[in-house]
């Protein structure tokens, strides 16, 4: 691209009119590298692409040491730095990294080429210029932890310390004893009275009249926990994860690699920093958390691996199930989490002679069974003390077991089981009388402190009318399917809402279940399974629902949360960021729920995340009003509102291009573009007929292009469309239905479900 030498001669002569001569060391760009060159043209494009009198020639694009050597001072700046200086009619654009020459050219279209303004500079020093406590700057502090603090508490404190140099530039020491002015990490421990009140995971952050800030945590992750929300809630830090951009299947279900240019060009973990000029936490401030579930997990933090430090984001927003394992124990103090159950005794009946070694989950074993009952107790029993002569402590390392069922609805129908259904009308009865033995077992030679855990799933979450579970017993209740019933998620999971005739979706018995189970077991955990699940990449919106629920189950004493989310679809990634914050506070008001909402979308989308919100608001008030599911259980057509895709699909076109026009990065318009295929594809099944199969010929044509555009995009970012073999890009709209694509056959006439009225699959 062919370069002026007046132009950089002039940006040289004009910036350093304004800026401090030492700023600029060169009028001799150094040789491209094809990086560079690469940059360069890649940010040429991006202009010719949106200005109508775009000329190269009035333009300077330049980043790395090129930029550096017209512009000295770019040196000091962030790694998407940049700036613009305007004479005339020339430009010029000069940027530190690759990245800050795409936001810099970006920014001058949508902010600065029609103003008046002649320099811009971003990213030049701290985004926040000043930080205090009390009045007192943030650099006369030091951070002091207990002489003999654990790994946990030496963790929180080096990150207490390195984000707050990312904040401002204050490198503040560690210290063990006290300092002039201090921020206090106190780990509050049984022998404690504030213990009562924090237990293991609550925490304190209180500026004392004399400026001193304590931080002072429960027993295990407290402090560490503390100081995160310390950064959060007064410094202005965002920890976001975006699992749409992880290197490898953050769920197990349909996931794939995203474009390579994407993973190189920044990780999937956003620090997200507020711009400020002063910042202050006043003397006076005292704020105390306490965890609203003492269990919380993500299903991605189990199945992760790949990821960029998965453990590392899902501790930032104070999930507490996937640090118990290995080393995460001793760093992030992993204890005292009781955790949920997951089929655990499937592979222990297995080896038990009656039950002959059969493929797992093909059908239940005997439960009624005594000799199991023992074979099994000695099992758990043998493997808990050989646990405890290694060291380990119950309530700390040693706190539950699965002896959980397998994944089967097939019981066993012996004379016994089936004088116990008899009895309490229900499988359960039958699983707990095997539970409850081995309970008994382990509260009589291990402790009744330790947990046996239970499946309520799939045949098993009725309440049984005699049998009830013993102390010791932990029961996971799946709000899921079962025989005979399948969830909601239309409606709130109390099932208030819920039309609750003879149908087979509906949320009211699960929400009566569940309120039972927590009066009559002393601990309950939940599995809770949002995310489309089924028909992609049909999208349908349960996001707003999920307040609700968490709610919910919190009102009714639920101990722990599980959080299964098939999350196939970029819609769905926010799922992730939402479960996490409703674990730790599930009371929090629907103003501050929509907050997270409209904040992620805007943090990792750009300024056209407020489109995205009118987008996902839209669809969600639209949606059909009748109890429907999103797995693989009912009619997909009944989920989605066709006639508000059909009547508004020109604007929601609109609304995902002007989101994509504002976005202040590539990776933010990838984003964009991304999210928008699901919308573009129920669009384009709701207005097949109307507007392809029976239009004018715009009509036509504006379908055909729209299509295009889905499909080459979908292609290019790999939607997961399901089974079906479809080659989107030369898809016969003529012969075909693009609904076809959906991995649907059960419903309508030939398989023909959008046209069916078939509501429920009822097996």
């Amino acid at each position: 691209m062919k370069k002026t030498v007046s132009l950089a001669l002039t940006v040289i002569m004009a910036v350093s009119a304004i800026l401090t001569p030492s700023a600029l060391v060169s009028c001799s760009p150094a040789e491209r590298t094809s990086a560079t060159a690469s940059a360069t043209a890649a940010a040429d494009n991006y202009l010719r692409s949106r200005l109508t009198d775009y000329s190269a020639d009035s333009f300077l694009l330049a980043s790395g040491e090129e930029a550096t050597a017209l512009y000295a001072d770019l040196a000091d700046f962030t790694d998407e730095g940049y700036i613009i200086r305007r004479i005339g009619n020339e430009t010029a654009i000069l940027a530190k990294t690759d990245a800050g020459l795409d936001r810099g050219a970006r920014y001058y279209v949508n902010s600065f080429a029609d103003s008046d303004a002649d320099f811009y500079s971003y990213g030049n020093g701290y985004k926040v210029k000043s930080l205090s406590i009390a009045g007192r700057d943030i650099a006369d502090y030091a951070i002091r932890i207990s002489p003999d603090a654990d790994e946990c508490h030496q963790f929180a404190a080096s990150e207490l310390q390195k984000y707050i140099a990312r904040t401002c530039g204050a490198e503040l020491d560690i210290v063990t004893a006290d300092a002039a002015h201090m921020i206090v990490l106190e780990q509050v421990t049984e022998t404690d009275p504030r213990y009562a009140e924090l237990g293991d995971e609550g925490f304190t952050v209180e500026v004392k009249e004399n400026g001193d800030l304590f931080i002072t945590g429960g027993r295990y992750r407290g402090c560490l926990y503390g100081i995160y929300s310390f950064l959060e809630d007064y410094v202005g830090w965002r920890f976001i994860y975006d699992f749409d951009l992880t290197t490898k299947s953050a769920c197990v279900y349909t996931r794939k690699p995203i474009d390579s240019h994407y993973s190189g060009y920044a990780d999937a973990v956003v620090d997200y920093l507020y711009e400020a000029e002063s910042v202050d936490i006043p003397a006076g401030t005292k704020d105390t958390q306490i965890p609203g579930f003492a269990y919380r997990q993500p299903v991605e933090g189990e199945n992760g691996s790949g990821m960029i430090s998965p453990e590392l984001y899902n501790l930032k927003l104070k999930q507490n199930g996937q640090i118990m394992y290995g080393d995460n124990c001793t760093r992030f103090n992993g204890y005292g989490i009781n955790f949920r159950a997951c089929h655990g005794s499937t592979y222990v009946i297995m080896t038990y002679p009656d039950y002959e070694g059969l493929v797992p989950h093909t059908f239940q074993p005997c439960f009624t069974d005594p000799d199991l009952i023992e074979y099994c107790s000695e099992y758990y029993i043998n493997d808990l003390k050989n646990r405890l002569n290694a060291g380990q402590q119950v309530g700390r390392e040693i706190t539950s077991i699965d002896v959980s069922q397998a994944d089967s609805g097939n019981f066993c129908t012996c004379d016994r089981c089936r004088k116990q259904y008899k009895v309490d009308k229900c499988h359960m009865g039958e699983i707990l009388t095997f539970a409850n033995g081995i309970a008994d077992a382990v509260a009589m030679e291990i402790s009744p402190d330790v947990y046996c855990a239970v499946l309520s799933y799939f045949g098993t979450t009725a309440i049984p009318k005699k049998t009830r579970p013993v102390d010791n017993i932990s029961i996971s209740y799946c709000y899921y399917n079962d025989l005979h019933k399948y969830v909601c998620y239309a409606h709130p999971f109390d099932g208030s809402e819920c039309m609750n005739g003879n149908q087979t979706v509906s949320n009211a018995e699960y929400a009566a279940e569940l309120s039972e189970w927590c009066k009559i077991a002393t601990q309950v955990i939940v599995w809770y399974y949002p995310g489309t699940w089924h028909a992609n990449p049909l999208y349908s919106p349960n996001v707003f629902r999920m307040l609700d629920d968490f709610r919910f189950m919190a009102d009714c004493g639920v101990y722990g949360v599980f959080v299964d989310s098939s999350q196939p679809l970029p819609d769905d990634g926010i799922i992730s960021y939402l479960e996490l914050r409703l674990m730790w506070d599930p009371y929090v008001s629907e103003e501050t729920f929509e907050g997270w909402i409209h904040e992620y979308l805007t943090i990792l989308c750009g300024p056209g995340g407020d489109d995205i919100f009118t987008y996902m608001k839209s669809i969600d008030d639209s949606r059909p009003d009748c109890c429907w599911t999103t797995h693989v259980w009912s009619n997909p057509a009944i989920r989605v509102n066709f006639d508000f895709y059909r009547n508004s699909f020109d604007e929601i076109v609109a609304l995902f291009d002007n989101a994509a026009a504002q976005a202040e990065t590539e990776l933010q318009e990838y984003r964009v573009i991304n999210r928008s295929l699901t919308a573009y594809f129920n669009s384009l099944v709701a207005s097949y007929e109307s507007m392809y199969q029976n239009g004018t010929e715009e009509e036509r044509e504006t379908y055909r292009e729209r299509w295009d555009y889905f499909a080459s995009n979908a292609v290019r970012l790999d939607l997961p469309l399901g089974t079906y073999d479809y080659d989107l890009l030369s898809f016969d709209l003529d012969n075909v239905h693009p609904a076809r694509i959906c991995d649907v056959e059960r419903y309508g006439e030939n398989g023909e479900w959008w046209n069916s009225d078939n509501m429920y699959f009822m097996g």
